[in-house]
């Protein structure tokens, strides 16, 4: 359904990595694009599995967070510092033969980058369309933790 669709995918939490595998899901080409120093955050979170089967301590270096090949599975992966001139401008590269740009991080973080809805537009092809969705400057986003307490009401004691 997506065939010929690329995606790169600078998202880490929850709604991004989520979005990109049911993308990778229809087909599309899902890169990932992981910060050289930390890499994926669910790689090294338990439960493992690794030669030595499903553990939840890591028994060894080959031992893979399950939480990471399942939200990794059908996507490719690439590391790239977005920190240093040489990263950013392979990403822009990258840029030029993209469909779509996939990123969560805090607000702002993208313009620390340089590499903000502007930037990106700019070194896109002018034919694409890019979309940012951000909530508007004056709602700070809504924790978690209070959506579940509206759900379940304030005085729940069910476990989350």
């Amino acid at each position: 359904m997506l065939e010929g669709i690329r995606v790169l995918d600078l998202s880490r939490f929850l709604s991004g990595p989520h979005a990109t595998l049911l993308l990778a899901g229809l087909g599309a080409e899902v890169i990932r694009i992981d910060d050289p120093r930390h890499g994926d955050p669910t790689f090294s979170t338990p439960p493992f599995v690794g030669p030595a089967g499903v553990s939840l301590r890591r028994t060894n270096a080959a031992d893979i967070g399950l939480a990471y090949l399942k939200r990794c599975r059908s996507k490719k992966a690439i590391t790239l510092d977005l920190k240093k001139p040489a990263g950013r401008a392979l990403f822009l590269r990258l840029i030029k033969q993209a469909d779509v740009v996939v990123e969560n991080f805090r607000p702002g973080v993208m313009q620390r980058l340089d590499l903000d809805f502007a930037e990106l537009h700019r070194a896109n092809h002018p034919h694409r369309p890019l979309l940012d969705q951000r909530l508007p400057r004056d709602r700070p986003p809504v924790p978690a933790c209070r959506c579940v307490r509206k759900i379940f009401g304030a005085g729940s004691k069910r476990a989350v």
